[in-house]
């Protein structure tokens, strides 16, 4: 058990500690105390939330659009990646601008089959308005910028 000045007691593994930090970087163990709170949480939800409603039968049950989100992780991932990628090994790799173009038929798939699932598609096309597409951009583009913080952090 170590003390590291701010009140907390910790347990760590072989001397891992920072000594510039109130925390423990590496090997850290939950404390006791946050532990036996999440569990007086998680037994007092188990009596004081109502319980589910029953699942309804398949038939009843809404179709989920599994190519759509397929497709959209894969438009989505490969597009983060290209822009991650790129200030590492440069644009002059043919990868880059593979996974970049792959991405964008990757969205293009996804709008014609949105277009295609109607009523069951997993971001209808009505939805698609200027205002929308604004908010889900913007959403999108603070999902983007981790992990180019995550590449300027380690330069620092």
């Amino acid at each position: 058990m170590l003390d590291r000045g701010c009140g907390h007691r910790v347990t760590t593994l072989p001397l891992t500690c920072c000594p510039h930090s109130g925390l423990c970087a590496i090997g850290t163990l939950a404390d006791l105390p946050s532990a036996l709170t999440a569990a007086a949480f998680a037994t007092a939800g188990t009596y004081i939330l109502p319980a589910d409603d029953p699942i309804p039968p398949r038939a009843c049950r809404k179709r989920f659009d599994a190519l759509g989100a397929v497709l959209l992780l894969a438009a989505l991932g490969l597009f983060n990646f290209t822009w991650n990628q790129a200030p590492l090994v440069g644009w002059h790799v043919a990868y880059v601008w593979a996974s970049l173009l792959v991405s964008v038929v990757l969205f293009v798939a996804f709008y014609v089959w949105e277009r295609r699932m109607g009523v069951h598609a997993l971001i209808p096309v009505e939805v698609l308005t200027r205002v929308n597409l604004l908010v889900y951009t913007s959403l999108w583009l603070g999902w983007v910028s981790f992990g180019t913080f995550l590449f300027y952090t380690v330069l620092l």
